[in-house]
């Protein structure tokens, strides 16, 4: 297990399988969150990979240098756990290959029992979650439960311009900035071409009915909402504007 060869942080995705849905549900061996199917659970696990490999790329853009390291290793190991079916022999191997990524390695028997833990709790959560019908209600409050992303956000000190390489250890703004890209690359107007675009129409309607009035002084506001197919409250705001 412990071999001191350098290793990629890419190269721990080889220990994470990609979530397969299966036809049918193997029987649990310990904890196996991919071989569910029931509502809930792909999310479960597929957050929890994507937390494992936000650590990952957030130990790459800090060149190692993580200041909470048992903290960041129990979050990987608990995460590891959850997203995929390994044994804990093997979250051990690939937490220890990400412990040797950090500029300061940790003491082995400490890496130990912080994955030894993790993986504990991990698996009693899963087994509760399961026997739970997969909802997080009603869960026993003594249960040790995936930490909330705002927590790891704030033990990390993950920064703005990190999320911007991150998948699922993102803030609010960073969502809400993707949310915006997202609905840009569909197609969907920003709120400033929105409104650039209203006030130019109303600017065009309001020059319309300028004419229409110089054109036919006595006419009415029906009438005139006529010519202009629109209706008459529009064209008493319109007249307010003028």
């Amino acid at each position: 297990i412990w071999n001191r060869r350098e290793w990629h942080l890419n190269e721990l995705m080889d220990y994470v399988k990609p979530y397969k849905p299966m036809k049918k549900r193997s029987k649990l061996r310990t904890v196996t969150p991919l071989k569910g199917y029931k509502k809930g659970t792909r999310t479960l696990t597929q957050m929890n990979m994507a937390r494992a490999n936000d650590i990952l790329n957030l130990v790459h853009i800090r060149n190692g240098e993580i200041e909470n390291r048992n903290i960041l290793t129990y979050d990987y190991a608990f995460a590891l756990t959850l997203g995929s079916d390994m044994s804990h022999l093997e979250v051990l191997t690939a937490t220890f290959q990400l412990d040797i990524s950090f500029t300061s390695s940790q003491k082995k028997n400490v890496l130990k029992t912080t994955v030894k833990s993790a993986y504990e709790r991990a698996t009693k959560f899963w087994r509760a979650y399961e026997e739970n019908n997969y909802s997080m209600r009603g869960l026993d409050s003594n249960l040790v439960k995936p930490k909330q992303t705002r927590t790891i956000i704030r033990q990390q000190a993950i920064t703005a311009a990190e999320m911007e390489f991150l998948e699922v250890l993102i803030g609010k703004e960073e969502k809400e900035r993707r949310r915006t890209d997202k609905r840009r690359d569909q197609g969907q107007k920003s709120m400033e071409q929105y409104n650039a675009e209203r006030a130019q129409k109303v600017n065009s309607n309001l020059e319309k009915l300028r004419k229409l009035k110089e054109k036919y002084p006595k006419a009415s506001q029906r009438k005139l909402a006529e010519m202009m197919g629109v209706s008459k409250s529009y064209i008493n705001k319109l007249i307010k504007e003028l």
